[in-house]
């Protein structure tokens, strides 16, 4: 191995700075050492700082700057376990006497194994599992070379483990390593004593601007005189910030009996928040050649009262449609899993490709979190309905229908996520003996896979599959029908402009659904990102008619300082009746 000095990376470089106009440079050459030891050596070496001497006193500087090595290397080979190494060094001048060459030859010598392990444990520790499943650990290091990394680490390990569970007090009454460098043997010898082990007390709230009752209901999870875990501190700070009514949550023990030396080992618990903003606004906006603009306004009263009630409301707006839908939240806590039940109330109004209706929507629904990342919920739909049939007259259907959705979410931080696994199932029913005009069922399976690799290469799956089965599809409301094109389905095609059309050449909307895409991203500039992709699929009432669409292109994607804009650009492949361009702009995330 060759490093060579220079003043401006400062790392294991010995540039000799003369009184006079010049100055020599001088090279390290390191020799005997490979794998794990040459790398750890270097690490080490890369720390030295630089030497400054005289170039009419070279050998002095030379002795000086050998002795530092001699000890920065030793010290390295001890940490892993090496006690006797012999170096020697050879200076080799250039011809001019103006460079300089270390070579620092190492012989690394004989290991020193670990020769005996004794770790005792004092205190309530000695009845924790996961200190004994610790001390099973130390065991293993037996009959092993010995690293001083590990040996720390190990100690490290019995802290943060006391930390965690709630041992306060606990220290180490003993902690050697004893080394025999003629035997080549060492010896671990630990006494920890964790001392008592602290218990939950009482749950104390501060700041909060929601009722205290309903606050401890979410935090049964910290029973009073259960075991001290900071994992469940944890899990406690991650549901209050999952209500959406805090903008920021600490969670920490009453440490005063700790620091006074009391012999009570129940410790008080205090959730110190700061309530969320009462009203947050959000937007989002987008552009299609079809469709125009296209805004989102979503309006959100984060708590109406003490009892953590909300409202949203939702605007979409575009030419072709119209939308306005409403929500009141009533959370509901129980068994500490977040629940809550909601009321929607809705208006749509569409006219788009030769299809026009007009919706009013009234939906209960029951929401249930599960654990990793699961969500159901059951809805209970009512709508009307106004639109025109095959015969061209005005129909009005209503509709009551309940329905099941369950759904899986796991994705990472920001606004290109590097992991994203969304998955969505849903079954709705509807049936003349409850009074609802029609008889259908109604399945759809909707899923998005994104992974990322280097962190530049970002590769998006999703899918989508539909299936309405009904005798009376001319009856069934267009906004529950299957249309297939634009963005998030086929792009290169016109918004919803894929489906099957009817005896007057109007596109009548399907009864089965299948899509897919693939789109591949790769980071061009620290915010931007370059992308491919091809969507395929198709809207068609029978499977066995192949009717499938096929669109192409290319976008990219800005991390703005105002949110994640989209611009893509497609047009639709080895189609004989479309052939132009679609383009489309929108800020905001996409899943």
């Amino acid at each position: 191995m060759r490093i060579r000095y220079s003043y401006k990376s400062l790392i294991l470089c010995a540039l000799f700075f003369a009184q006079h106009t010049y100055s020599a440079n001088v090279c390290l050459q390191l020799t005997g050492l490979n794998g794990n030891l040459l790398s750890q050596v270097r690490n080490r070496l890369s720390s030295l700082s630089i030497i400054d001497a005289n170039e009419d006193n070279m050998d002095a500087t030379d002795y000086r700057f050998k002795s530092l090595l001699n000890e920065a290397v030793r010290e390295e080979l001890r940490t892993l376990g090496y006690y006797s190494p012999i170096i020697y060094f050879e200076l080799q001048r250039s011809s001019d006497n103006q460079h300089y060459t270390i070579i620092t030859h190492v012989n690394p010598g004989k290991q020193t194994i670990i020769a005996g392990v004794n770790v005792v444990l004092h205190g309530d520790a000695c009845y924790d599992l996961d200190y004994q499943q610790l001390v099973d650990v130390s065991k293993k290091e037996l009959g092993t070379v010995l690293n001083h990394t590990l040996y720390y680490q190990f100690k490290t390990g019995l802290s943060e483990l006391a930390l965690s569970k709630g041992y306060f007090n606990a220290k180490f009454e003993k902690s050697n390593l004893n080394i025999s460098p003629p035997r080549y043997q060492a010896y671990w010898d630990i006494h920890f004593n964790s001392g008592k082990r602290y218990r939950f007390g009482k749950l104390r709230f501060h700041g909060a601007q929601i009722c205290e009752d309903y606050l401890q209901k979410i935090g049964s999870i910290i029973n009073f005189g259960d075991p001290y875990n900071a994992n469940l501190l944890s899990s406690l700070q991650n549901r209050l910030i999952a209500s959406n009514w805090f903008e920021s949550v600490v969670i920490s023990p009453d440490l005063e009996k700790v620091t006074s030396g009391s012999k009570d080992n129940i410790l008080n618990i205090d959730a110190r928040v700061k309530p969320q903003l009462h009203n947050q606004i959000k937007s989002s906006i987008g552009y299609t050649l079809n469709l125009g603009l296209q805004l989102k306004t979503t309006w959100d009263k984060t708590w109406l009262n003490k009892y953590g009630h909300s409202i949203k409301t939702i605007i979409n707006l575009q030419v072709p449609e119209q939308a306005i839908e409403m929500q009141y939240k009533v959370p509901f806590v129980r068994d500490y899993r977040e629940q809550y039940y909601m009321l929607q109330g809705g208006f749509n109004r569409c006219n788009l490709n030769n299809i026009e209706y007009n919706s009013v929507a009234l939906n209960l629904m029951h929401y249930k979190h599960l654990s990793n990342s699961w969500q159901h919920a059951i809805n209970l739909r009512g709508s009307i309905t106004h639109f025109p049939i095959q015969s061209n007259d005005d129909y009005t259907t209503i509709l009551v229908y309940p329905s099941i959705l369950i759904e899986y979410m796991r994705t990472s931080n920001g606004l290109m996520p590097t992991i994203v696994n969304k998955q969505h199932y849903s079954v709705s029913v509807s049936n003349t003996a409850w009074n609802s005009d029609i008889t259908f069922l109604i399945w759809q399976i909707h899923n998005v896979w994104i992974r990322t690799l280097v962190n530049k290469h970002r590769f998006i799956m999703s899918s989508n599959i539909g299936w309405i089965d009904t005798r009376s599809l001319e009856l069934v409301p267009p906004s529950i029908r299957f249309f297939a094109g634009g963005y998030q389905s086929i792009r290169g095609y016109k918004y919803q402009s894929i489906s099957p059309k009817n005896n007057y050449g109007k596109l009548n909307g399907a009864l089965k659904l299948a899509l897919g895409s693939l789109e591949y991203q790769q980071q061009i500039a620290d915010k931007l990102w370059g992308t491919f992709f091809i969507d395929s699929g198709e809207a068609v009432n029978d499977i066995t008619q192949n009717n499938i669409k096929t669109g192409t292109g290319i976008g990219i994607r800005w991390e703005s300082p105002a949110g994640l804009i989209r611009f893509d650009i497609a047009r639709p492949l080895a189609d004989k009746h479309e052939h132009g361009l679609q383009l489309y702009i929108g800020l905001g995330s996409a899943l």
